[in-house]
Formats: C-alpha cells, structure tokens, sequence
C-alpha cells in the first residue's frame, strides 16, 4: 500500500510535468465541465483559488463568474486561511501565492468551494501540499458549501489515504473525468466512454 507521503509526492511530479505541455487545452477542458456544473448548481457566494503555475487556470473564469456572483478567494493567516473578496490588485506573496489585499469584512457562509487538488483517494478527499490549510478552514464552517475539485491531470487512487478532517468532495473534474460524489464512499466517474458506478 502506497503511503500518503508517497502519492502526494507522486502526483506532484505528474502535476509539473503536465504543466509544461498541452495545459491550455487540459485546462479548456476542465474549465468546461466546470462552466457546465456551475449552471445547474445554485449559489452566489463562491470560494475560488489564484491558480499555481501547475493548476487548473481559472482566471478566465473568475472574470465570467464575478458578473453576477461574490467570489471570495483564500488570504493565507499563519498555518490557516481567511477568505476575502476576489478584487484587484493582486500581489505574489510567500511561495509564488497570489492574494489581493486584507480585507476585515466577514463572510460566514459559502455556497460553492472550488478547490485545486495535488491528488484524490478513493473516497474522494483532497490530498493536498500537507499544510492543512485547506482542512482547518473547511473545518471552521458552520454551513459546508458544495465542494468542487479540479486537477490538470488525474491522480486518484482507489486507497483511502485521507483521514476524516481532510476536504472531501462532491464534485472532482480533470481534463478526462467528472467524479460525482452519492454517498460517503460511493461515486459515479463520467468520461466521454463510459459511466460506470465504482
């Protein structure tokens, strides 16, 4: 059984290695399953990400979103985060992280999270870069909203390597897969081939 330590390590070379080619059509290609989800799901509040060079670029998107929806975005405060308005200028900050600027105002409920992924386990939890940034903050929700995770390129295993603080999701797209949670541990994978319960 591969280690947590191990597939987070794995998925992250896969991950830099997908970002220097053919990422603008990986990432078309998720930003319209993406676009097409967002339709049918109802809120307004929406928690977005400023991308990393290796994920999903969803700047083109936030522009369409931000039209007709509060997009708030994470502003990283020591081993967690707060979220703040999505508004110009944005800054590079520690780690190559862009955030704007601090914001006092207070947002106590989110409809819909869209939350860039290093990989996923088999029950659909985030592993991330190992901070806990993401699992703190989900944590401190009193409403948790639809959660949705995009990825360049798959990297999922079938092994349950979260535990029960890590981010679980609803939603996981990739430029060849959307992944509809239904139960705890129960989903459906939707390609261009096939829908298959797993």
């Amino acid at each position: 059984m591969e280690s947590k330590e191990a597939f987070r390590t794995r998925c992250l070379q896969k991950l830099k290695h997908h970002s220097s080619r053919n990422k603008l059509r990986q990432d078309a290609a998720v930003l319209a399953q993406l676009s097409h989800l967002l339709k049918g799901v109802k809120g307004k509040t929406i928690l977005c990400y400023l991308p990393l060079f290796y994920e999903v670029n969803i700047r083109k998107l936030i522009r369409s979103l931000r039209r007709q929806n509060r997009l708030l975005v994470p502003f990283m405060e020591g081993v967690s985060f707060k979220v703040v308005k999505f508004r110009l200028p944005i800054k590079k900050k520690k780690f190559s992280v862009l955030e704007p600027n601090d914001s006092q105002m207070v947002f106590s409920k989110i409809d819909i999270a869209i939350v860039p992924v290093v990989g996923v386990d088999g029950a659909l939890r985030r592993i991330g870069h190992g901070k806990g940034m993401y699992d703190r903050f989900f944590s401190s929700l009193k409403c948790h909203p639809i959660v949705i995770f995009v990825q360049r390129g798959d990297c999922f295993t079938t092994q349950h390597l979260g535990e029960s603080h890590d981010v679980q999701a609803d939603f996981y797209i990739t430029p060849n897969h959307f992944i509809r949670r239904r139960g705890i541990n129960d989903f459906r994978v939707f390609n261009r081939r096939r829908c298959s319960a797993i």
